[in-house]
């Protein structure tokens, strides 16, 4: 079953379709984007059957609890190539690191809710929402990206399966009662289009200052693993390309993609 509705938030006309179930919502979103689906356009569904994450990884989708979206954008700044986005998911990560900041501040200290490079959503240190983004230049050269986003709202520990369960939470976990998903919803894309409009308008750099303020790893020793290998070392920051700076024994080096795997 599928329903749609038009709403105004911010500076940004989003057009949210809900959905029941869906293998992923990224899926369909893609498939709406190259059929000529606008800027704004929400796919919102109350279960993936196929949920993704970031390299190839399932992101648990119970039925009926969580918020798991994806969103049309259209950017119309000349950025240049794919590679030049490379910073907007860790827009996203700041985006709803400080929707769930401001909508549950009873839930937790502020301070607590951060974001893991480059857009893990964390409290605490447990992981509580994730972005995923996609992005594909179509015939006229124009690019289109879908911005995943998947937030633990009212999961109970149940929910998810027990290799997640050690390292996930949700907000009804931390909060201890449920929350009213709509209204996240609401806060969320509030967020979205702020955070979009700033990016679209200066690059990541006016956003850069924010995003380092909830970095969970500033100044943490890690390991980084990607296809080449592991790199350790301290991390001192965040280029303005959206790179984690790592200062290893001999260098600093500007890691562009990989996962933390140790901090």
């Amino acid at each position: 079953m599928e329903s749609a509705g038009a709403v105004r938030v911010a500076n940004m006309d989003y057009t949210i379709t809900r959905h029941d179930w869906v293998d992923s919502t990224n899926t369909v979103a893609l498939e709406r984007g190259r059929a000529g689906a606008a800027e704004g356009t929400v796919i919102l569904a109350e279960g993936q059957r196929k949920g993704r994450g970031r390299a190839g990884r399932v992101w648990e989708s119970p039925y009926g609890k969580n918020l798991y979206c994806s969103i049309i954008l259209r950017p119309v700044r000349p950025l240049g190539p794919l590679a030049a986005y490379q910073s907007l998911p860790l827009v996203m990560g700041l985006a709803v690191a400080e929707a769930i900041s401001e909508h549950t501040p009873q839930c937790v200290d502020d301070r607590a809710v951060q974001v893991k490079w480059p857009n893990d959503v964390r409290i605490s240190g447990k992981k509580v929402a994730g972005i995923l983004m996609e992005s594909v230049v179509q015939p006229d050269q124009k690019t289109m990206i879908v911005i995943g986003l998947g937030v633990n709202v009212n999961a109970v520990d149940t929910d998810f399966s027990p290799p997640v369960r050690s390292i996930a939470t949700s907000l009804a976990i931390v909060r201890g009662h449920p929350l009213d998903r709509d209204a996240l919803l609401a806060e969320l894309l509030r967020h979205v289009a702020a955070a979009y409009a700033t990016y679209c308008a200066g690059g990541f750099g006016d956003l850069r200052a924010r995003y380092q303020q909830r970095h969970l790893l500033q100044g943490r020793q890690v390991v980084v693993r990607d296809g080449g290998g592991e790199c350790h070392g301290t991390v001192t920051g965040i280029h303005e390309t959206g790179a984690l700076l790592l200062q290893t024994a001999d260098q600093l080096c500007a890691i562009t993609s990989g996962d933390v795997v140790r901090w």
